[in-house]
């Protein structure tokens, strides 16, 4: 990654932190203003690709597709200059917006399932009906558990849990997730 140049050699390489001056075999074209700015287009760069990549590792690990973001949140607490707030901040973010999709999923298979009629009035169906009546609401607190949150988002969906209440209740439990994440993350690392 170039980070910077001088009139006189050619420009100046970091990786990890170790410089690595060449002297070039013909005169460089020098441009202050390239040279000047090129390490805050950088940093903002890094910075906007390392939260954007844990947003999406946050939404994609909340929907149906197999994927983590715990082990990302982490590292990013371990080695990064970001505020763990800020961090958790956007891992809730997209985890959430990834429950909702699944919540919206569940409300088209609900609204799009033929037959659903005969569904409802089968013994099974009404018997489920009325757990989730009675506790479903409080299971989307579950919601950030790997292999069961997925499918109880979607259930959400399907039971018609109002939206307003399914991302407080869901927004909650993960934000909580990932704080205890950041907290033992930070914890491990710095004793």
């Amino acid at each position: 990654m170039i980070i910077g140049c001088h009139r006189l050699i050619a420009p100046i390489t970091v990786d990890r932190g170790f410089s690595l001056v060449v002297k070039p075999t013909r005169q460089i074209d020098y441009d202050d203003r390239k040279c000047q700015t090129a390490p805050k287009k950088s940093n903002i760069m890094n910075e906007t690709g390392a939260l954007f990549g844990l947003f999406l590792s946050a939404f994609l690990a909340a929907t149906i597709l197999p994927a983590q973001s715990e082990l990302g949140l982490g590292y990013l607490v371990i080695t990064s200059k970001y505020s763990m707030g800020l961090l958790v901040l956007f891992a809730s973010l997209g985890n959430t917006l990834g429950a909702i999709v699944n919540w919206v999923i569940g409300r088209s298979i609900a609204s799009s399932v033929m037959r659903m009629e005969k569904i409802k009035a089968s013994p099974r169906y009404q018997s489920i009906t009325r757990w989730y009546q009675k506790f479903g609401r409080w299971t989307l607190l579950l919601s950030w558990v790997p292999i069961i949150g997925d499918p109880i988002t979607v259930m959400a969906g399907i039971f018609k849990e109002p939206l307003k209440s399914f991302v407080l209740i869901v927004a909650l439990a993960k934000t909580t997730r990932y704080v205890v994440i950041a907290l033992f993350a930070e914890k491990f690392a710095f004793g």
